[in-house]
């Protein structure tokens, strides 16, 4: 999803500028789920993606059709 809409941004940046978590655009909304954690309105999807996913910036798990033990289940 978050590669998707970096996608999105790279054609129309002013549509897509407000897409994205609701902590971007003003505040949670989630209640009692939340994480309680902010992210910057400045962050990019693959920023996002860095942060919360380390796992997946991995050089072998970025690779199409390789997996590593963590990410087989």
């Amino acid at each position: 999803m978050l590669k998707i809409w970096e996608q999105l941004l790279e054609q129309n940046r002013e549509l897509f500028s407000d897409c994205g978590p609701f902590c971007m655009n003003g505040g949670c909304e989630e209640g009692k789920m939340t994480c309680g954690k902010s992210i910057p309105p400045q962050m990019l999807p693959t920023d996002i993606i860095r942060v919360d996913f380390p796992k997946l910036c991995e050089e072998s798990v970025l690779e199409e059709g390789v997996l590593d033990e963590d990410t087989a289940d």
